[in-house]
């Protein structure tokens, strides 16, 4: 311990300022140390009492002081233990009661002071010994109290007093109000102690077993409802004083109620996952009811459960949410503040609330392969996470964090989507997407209403761009170049490929050839199947097309660099041979030959270009030409089958791609030399020569990817001679020759000697013509006038050779064209006829058709992006357009040529004509009434099968409205086919509705039409009728009562009537027959007692049917009929009414009738007595009866023929006048 020099006076000071309490702890543990250190060093003084914290000693003078200045300072302390520095006499250490098990042993051996101390609870006696308890942290577990303090001291070795310990244990009361709040919402009121007001969440200490007591705070407007001190309603003394507990922690809770409330009735499904909710400062469950203060305004506080969010709060029927005025949120919490509340109203409160969290698909395909990296965050967002089932809803992208575990082993590294790992230095990292699926975190970081989410899920990468397909043309030629990539740039071109999107049908734009790859195209000459192929992009996956690639021959040329050299000098190949577009592409044969100056002949092969310099060993290993060969030899080794064969397997397997095309060049140029007259002559394997003389040099190119050409030059080694020239007699036209023309059959080819522009006479100018036709075969003349005829590249080399004239030979190219061709071939459009459509197509030579030239044919038509890219197997027969492409392949003398144009096949034009139809007015229209007639508009001849089967056109009819006789118009409504057709505007048919004939009758009698005929028709129309009058009657002839139709015979019963325009109505007429008249027959009728009977009538013709009629009186009933007299039948005697028929005789029948039976006797009212009758209705039937009798008696009995002669003299008057009136109607008519 570190001391420092003082004295006791300060020590003293320090003591007596620490007891007041005017120094803070820490302040006098530091003086404390001074003074210790002080007294020390001067040897004197009182001991010292350690601090619990510190461990510094603190002087005391005065115990008591020190005492009472301790338990002032113990009162004044809260919060954790504090221990007391005072003098040793007292030492002291506070804790609360919920820390008390925190008082360590260590505590209390730094409170005492350090040394050999123990203690004793007073009232006990057992000793404590604490010199162990230094550094021993364990739980002291003293009980409260004051103990005993005695040190054990050397060198008296006893133990002595040392003053006290007071270990005191606290209390904490928590102060909760609520129900009283000012417009923020903070609680009023609260406690008082010992005046001090205690407001909410305010926290007294009260020190175990000391008593202490409390009153409420008062507030404005408001009342207490209740007290309640750890949740148990308590009740004040007469004075108003609650006790507060000393024995635990407790919350003292005072509830206020309002003096001018309203009431708030909390909805019961409100708390299901609140933490909390208060109203008005009240807190509130569901279901309960709470009552607020109107004055103010009301603050209504819900506090969601852990993992939930407030939705919104309905209050009085009204739903606030996020936004709302009134309604805040704040770290989850929501606040509405209500005003304007009513005193004496019941309002309903109810806060919704929603789990929080986010929801995600499991496995979900996420289609970011291919993709930009920063697209990644909302491809993934959209595909993993379901919006719409997370709360809250709506999120987007922008408002969630997204991760992967970007680990390989899956230990969870947590790195950004578009995280790009180290290359080295995190090798154990990868990035997004190369893993079949990963493992991914969505977190959401919340906000003042919702609380912060996460979630993990399992994506699995994919490509997520949109399918393409390539259209380009199916097939196309290019030119061999040299430079493959220029190569790869015309197929490109060529091939147009566009590459179209499958969602949208619709062509990719701003694409380039760098979007491309082409793959199985060589660099040499040949057919190729190729694949043209899209690489793709962030937007578009990658596709394929395939297209067949000619790759043709490039033209060539070679030429020989006359070159003069003097003897000595050397010039090497190179610079005498040079071609387009190199040596090394063309890879030319060359030869050099001529006689020297000592008339002996030279020869040299050179083959470094062909095969890429490999030619010429594999052909020395074969022919030995460094053994020193002759040309004569060497061609006859070429001539040889066998040797030939092997030169071909060397030449293939030194890499030379056509060998026989190489040993073919390599003859032709030895055949020039060989017609020098050099056969003897020795055969050197490449060089050139040195000894004076005139050399031919030939090069023949050899390579496949390039037409064959031949190039010759002279080398000559030797002095000039000065004025002395060689020069033609005519110059070669510019573009040659064409072949078989009279420019070619007429030219000169001659040369001549000129010594200073004389020419000279009888030098010895020779010739040598040689070159290769376009069929492959070569040609060599040394004679000027044995001229080239086939198309083809030559050469002419003039030359002295001898004589008394040395001139340089002179050399010129030529060539002989194959006729240019032309194909003619316009755009045609045919009409659809059935057949397949050939083109019409002539190849011509200038203006003339070359006979027997051989077209073929390509035939393509367009696909659904618009392209002729769809290649037809043969000539297109259905309508439409199509691309033709007429090639012609040349042969030896023509050239070849190609054409391109249009086909188009129309459709053909058919048109429908409506049939005409009848029917009969008043009939229904025939099922068989609309039929139509297909018409062939075409303009040629049909050559299909059944052209209505083929046309099948689909038909609607419509008639001209109307229902009475007349013509209508019968239209076609709508017509279609198929492509191959097209349908002209329809024609019109005629319905016609002819008149009816109606056959009415006048009289008695039957009339209509005879069987089978018709009913109606067209004007003129014959229709059979006829009429049968009933038994005496007769038909007297036919009218027409309507209409236009005329009667063949009016009188006669069958007749035959003509219809005319208009519906006619005919009729029948009939009248009665002039017959004898018959007599009469009368009925008698006679009735029994009890009824009467009629007859209807009482007298008729014999036939006539006639009723009986019997009506039984009262009292009676019907019994049945007697005949009296006639020969009669009844139809039923039983009946009451029944019918017979008269006979010629008179008729007389009886109606029968017996008693009713009796009914039961009714009492009369009137008749006191016994209520019996007096006997009058008797008198009434007999009256009755004797009435019917009477009546009876009038009618006509058969005896009284008086009677009957009046009668019949009536009838036949009657008779008369009818026929008098028939006959006067009968003659009116005529």
């Amino acid at each position: 311990m570190r001391r420092i020099n003082c004295n006791r006076a300060l020590a003293g000071l320090l003591a007596v300022v620490m007891a007041v309490g005017q120094i803070p702890t820490p302040a006098l543990a530091e003086a404390a140390q001074s003074a210790d250190q002080a007294i020390s060093e001067q040897g004197g003084g009182s001991e010292v009492a350690t601090g619990s914290d510190t461990g510094e000693a603190v002087p005391v003078e005065d115990e008591s002081a020190a005492e009472d200045a301790a338990a002032t300072n113990a009162e004044q302390q809260q919060g954790d233990r504090v221990a007391t520095y005072a003098a040793r006499a007292s030492r002291s250490i506070r804790e609360a009661g919920s820390k008390w098990d925190d008082v360590s042993k260590s505590d209390v051996y730094w409170a005492v002071g350090r040394g050999t101390y123990r203690i004793r609870l007073n009232g006990t006696g057992n000793w404590k010994d604490i010199k162990s308890w230094r550094r021993d942290y364990a739980s002291a577990n003293l009980e409260p109290g004051v103990y005993a303090v005695q040190e054990y001291k050397i060198p008296q070795f006893d133990w002595f007093d040392d003053g006290t310990l007071t270990l005191t244990r606290y209390w904490t009361a928590t102060v909760v109000t609520e129900g009283a709040a000012d417009a923020t919402g903070t609680q009023l009121g609260g406690i008082v102690v010992d005046n001090t007001p205690y407001a909410n969440a305010d926290t007294y200490d009260i020190d175990e077993g000391r008593t202490k007591t409390f009153t409420v705070q008062n507030v404005d407007d408001y009342k207490v409802d209740k007290v309640q001190i750890n949740g148990e309603t308590k009740t004040p003394d007469a004075y108003g004083n609650y006790p507060i507990p000393n024995t635990v922690d407790s919350q003292i809770k005072v509830t206020y109620k309002a003096d001018t409330e309203a009431t708030v009735e909390v909805d019961e499904e409100s708390s299901a996952n609140l933490e909390s909710l208060t109203v008005g400062g009240t807190s509130a469950v569901a279901g309960s009811s709470v009552s607020v203060n109107v004055k103010n305004s009301v603050s209504v506080v819900a506090t969601p459960a852990d993992g939930y969010a407030v939705e919104s709060i309905e209050f009085d029927g009204i739903t606030y949410r996020n936004g709302d005025k009134g309604l805040s949120f704040k770290n989850h919490v929501a606040t509405l503040t209500l005003t304007a509340l009513k005193k004496d109203e019941t309002y309903k409160l109810k806060v919704n609330t929603v789990k929080a969290g986010l929801v995600g698909n499991d496995g979900a395909e996420v289609g970011i392969l291919g993709k930009d990296s920063s697209t990644y965050n909302k491809i993934v967002f959209n595909a993993a996470l379901d919006a719409a089932k997370s709360v809250p809803d709506g999120l987007t992208a922008g408002d969630v964090t997204i991760e992967y575990d970007a680990s390989r082993s899956g230990v969870g590294v947590w790195k950004p989507l578009d995280y790009t790992p180290a290359a080295w230095y995190e090798s154990t990292l990868h990035a997004f997407g190369k893993k079949d699926s990963e493992q991914i975190q969505i977190s959401y970081a919340g906000n003042n209403q919702y609380p912060a989410s996460s979630i993990r899920l399992t994506v699995k990468p994919v490509d997520g761009r949109t399918v393409t397909h390539i259209s380009m043309n199916a097939a196309t030629s290019v030119q061999y170049s040299e430079d493959f990539d220029a190569l790869k740039a015309k197929v490109y071109r060529q091939l147009a490929p566009t590459v179209v999107d499958e969602v949208t049908g619709k062509p990719v734009i701003g694409l380039s050839r760098n979007d491309f790859e082409i793959d199985g195209l060589e660099q040499k000459v040949g057919e190729y199947t190729v694949t043209m192929k899209f690489k793709g992009n962030g937007t578009y996956k990658p596709s394929e097309a395939t297209a067949t690639v000619t790759v043709t021959k490039a033209p060539s040329s070679v030429k020989v660099k006359n070159t003069s050299i003097t003897y000595g000098n050397t010039v090497a190949v190179a610079d005498l041979v040079s071609s387009t577009p190199s040596n090394k592409e063309t890879e030319p044969v060359i030869v050099v030959a001529g006689i020297d100056g000592d008339g002996k002949g030279y020869l040299s092969i050179d083959l470094s270009y062909v095969g890429g310099g490999k030619a010429q060993s594999a052909i020395n290993s074969i022919l030995h030409l460094d053994k020193g060969v002759t040309l004569d030899g060497l061609i006859n080794l070429l001539n040889n089958d066998a040797t030939m064969k092997f030169l071909g397997y060397a030449l293939k397997a030194a890499g030379v791609e056509n060998p026989d095309q190489v040993i073919d060049s390599l003859k032709s140029a030895l055949d020039t030399a060989q017609d020098l007259g050099l056969g003897g002559s020795t055969v050197a394997l490449g060089g050139t020569p040195s000894k004076a003389g005139v050399y031919l040099v030939t090069a023949v190119t050899t390579s496949g990817n390039y037409e064959t050409s031949a190039g010759v030059g002279y080398l000559t080694i030797a002095p000039r001679t000065e004025d002395v020239t060689l020069t033609w007699n005519a110059s070669t036209p510019k573009g040659g020759f064409a072949v078989g023309s009279e420019e070619l059959a007429n030219f000169d080819f001659g040369a001549k000697v000129v010594d200073s522009d004389a020419a000279v006479e009888g030098a010895k100018v020779r010739y040598l013509i040689t070159g290769i036709a376009y069929d492959g075969s070569t040609f060599k003349s040394t004679d000027p006038n044995v001229k080239p005829t086939k198309p083809g590249c030559y050469t002419e080399v003039a030359y002295v050779l001898g004589g008394n004239y040395a001139a340089a030979p002179i050399t010129r190219a030529f060539k002989i064209s194959r006729l240019e061709t032309t194909i003619s071939m316009g755009d045609e459009i045919h009409e659809y006829d059935g057949a397949a459509q050939a083109m019409n197509a002539q190849v011509y030579v200038g203006d003339q058709p070359l006979e027997g030239a051989e077209l073929t044919f390509s035939y393509f038509g367009m696909s659904a992006s618009g392209a002729f890219d769809v290649k037809l197997d043969g000539m297109p027969t259905e309508a439409g357009t199509y691309k033709v492409v007429a090639t012609y392949l040349g042969d030896a003398q023509h050239a070849t040529s190609s054409k391109a144009t249009t086909l188009k096949i129309n459709p053909r034009e058919v048109s429908v004509k409506a049939n005409n139809a009848s029917k009969i007015c008043g009939e229904a229209d025939p099922e068989s009434a609309y039929s139509y007639e297909l018409i062939d508009r075409g303009k040629t001849t049909w050559k299909g099968g059944d052209l209505a089967t083929e046309v099948s056109p689909t038909v609607s009819y419509q008639r001209q409205p109307g229902e009475d006789p007349g013509v209508y118009t019968l239209h076609i409504n709508a017509a279609t086919c198929n492509r191959n057709f097209k349908l002209n505007e329809a024609e019109s048919g005629v319905f016609n509705i002819y008149g009816a004939l109606t056959v009415k009758v006048d009289g008695h009698g039957t009339a209509g039409l005879v069987e089978g005929a018709p009913a109606g028709g067209e004007p003129d129309t014959p229709i059979s009728v006829n009429a049968v009058a009933d038994e005496g009657y007769v038909f007297t002839g036919w009218t027409v009562d309507k209409g236009d139709a005329k009667v063949q015979d009016a009188n006669a019963t069958e007749t035959i009537v003509r219809m005319g325009s208009s519906n006619t109505t005919l009729t029948a007429h009939f009248e009665l027959a002039m017959t004898p008249i018959q007599p009469m027959t009368y009925v008698t009728v006679e009735a029994g007692e009890g009824g009467s009977a009629t007859s209807n009538p009482r007298g008729a013709l014999p036939g006539t049917k006639v009723a009986l009629t019997a009506v039984a009186d009262e009292g009676y009933v019907f019994d049945h009929w007697e005949v009296i007299d006639g020969d009669i039948e009844l139809a039923d005697a039983a009946s009451a009414t029944t019918t017979f028929l008269l006979g010629e005789k008179a008729v007389t029948v009886r109606a029968l009738f017996k008693a009713a039976p009796a009914p039961e006797p009714v009492p009369d009212p009137k008749d006191p007595s016994d209520g019996k009758g007096s006997g009058s209705a008797t008198t009434v039937t007999e009256t009755k009866s004797a009435a019917k009798k009477q009546d009876a008696a009038v009618l006509p009995h058969a005896g009284d023929r008086t009677l009957a002669l009046v009668a019949g003299i009536a009838i036949a008057g009657v008779i008369v006048l009818a026929a008098g009136f028939a006959l006067t109607r009968r003659h009116n008519r005529r």
